[in-house]
């Protein structure tokens, strides 16, 4: 109906820019393929013409797309792009002028082409929003309003707290391949309850349980925080899963963690800058993945992460902290032997604050001047 009011038309009226376009690329082709679709539809004496002429354009229009997807793959995209971004420019241009002059005869035919354009455009509006968000890696939201969420609302809340206990096995096994330790299948959860119990573990690091006993916690706290921290892997792949297999032994490091700022916070201690590798050994990212992207923004320019795993860094002030190779971080081997191997890889400074209104914005001081923690399911800005 638009093109034939073109033809019959006084003089060419103040049609859109669509109508243009309609007119000079695509009524050939569209004509040409309903005239092959009729064509074969009474070659064949279709009971159903008016479907069978409907399929084949489908079928047409789909050989056609995968035509222009070979097309689009041997020409780069941003070229594409560039090209599309000028198309549109000149037609906003072309339907700007378009409406400078209408007349009587005009207007009811400029109307209806308008009309159609917007929805057009409001279509390829929202093509090209679905498109940007598949480019962009928009990821957990990570402010505070739409990801910080507390732990009861991530995963269901012990029994006891003694409940760790139970999930120390598997967790123990599950964290050793985690950390490329061991490969032997065969020391599954299993041979960890037979061989590394929770006795044994509590036994061998005896000197670090007293030592938080030490910061005023009860044997039971200690006892959770000193053995679960080296196994913070395993549970933060579990927390960021939303798996409740070890959701015991993530609430009892949490809880001995926040425990522990609750007496500090009363003391005033505010933690001093501390730092720890990004990359490589006991890293970051080895910790939470989502470490990697914190200095790329979100999809609402937020550049942070919301880390499933405990996050322990050192104040950096020892004379094995840094070396020509890199920061030295702090490992315990599987006998339980500590050692300080140097990492090649950009290192993250915490800065710490007073608590307010919000909540604690301090690392844990877990050995003043050496150390300090943040628990699972921390903000860090």
């Amino acid at each position: 109906g638009v093109h034939r009011s073109l033809r019959t038309s006084r003089r060419r009226p103040a049609v859109t820019w669509m109508t243009a376009l309609y007119t000079a690329k695509w009524q050939a082709e569209l004509e040409r393929a309903l005239a092959a679709a009729v064509s074969r539809a009474i070659r064949e004496r279709s009971s159903d013409p008016i479907r069978r002429v409907g399929g084949l354009l489908l079928s047409a229009a789909e050989v056609h797309r995968s035509q222009r997807v070979g097309e689009s793959e041997r020409e780069p995209a941003p070229a594409l792009l560039v090209s599309l971004q000028s198309e549109l420019t000149a037609a906003s241009v072309h339907t700007a002028d378009a409406t400078l002059a209408f007349d009587a005869d005009d207007r009811a035919t400029s109307v209806a082409c308008l009309r159609s354009a917007l929805l057009s455009l409001s279509a390829a509006q929202a093509s090209a929003d679905r498109a940007l968000q598949e480019l962009i890696d928009a990821g957990a939201p990570t402010s505070r309003a739409g990801y910080l969420r507390s732990l009861p609302e991530l995963l269901p809340a012990p029994v006891s707290a003694s409940a760790w206990r139970d999930e120390w096995p598997e967790l123990f096994a599950e964290n050793l391949r985690m950390t490329g330790q061991e490969v032997d299948e065969s020391k599954d959860a299993a041979w960890a309850a037979k061989h590394e119990s929770v006795q044994k573990w509590t036994e061998k690091l005896a000197g670090d349980i007293g030592a938080i006993i030490a910061l005023g916690a009860p044997r039971e706290e200690a006892e959770a925080y000193v053995l679960l921290t080296s196994k913070r892997f395993a549970m933060a792949r579990r927390l960021r899963e939303r798996d409740p297999k070890y959701a015991a032994s993530t609430f009892a490091l949490t809880d001995a963690i926040v425990a522990q700022s609750t007496r500090q916070a009363a003391a005033g201690v505010v933690a001093p800058a501390l730092f720890y590798n990004l990359r490589g050994l006991n890293s970051l990212v080895r910790g939470d993945p989502s470490w990697d992207r914190i200095t790329l923004p979100d999809n609402t320019g937020f550049r942070g992460v919301c880390s499933s795993a405990l996050c322990a860094a050192d104040c950096g002030t020892s004379a094995e902290a840094f070396s020509e190779k890199g920061f030295c971080v702090y490992h315990r081997e599987p006998d339980g032997s500590i050692s300080f191997p140097a990492q090649d890889s950009p290192v993250v400074k915490f800065e710490s604050a007073p608590e307010d209104e919000h909540g604690l914005h301090t690392a844990v001081m877990v050995k003043e001047g050496v150390y300090g923690v943040f628990p699972p399911n921390s903000l860090f800005r």
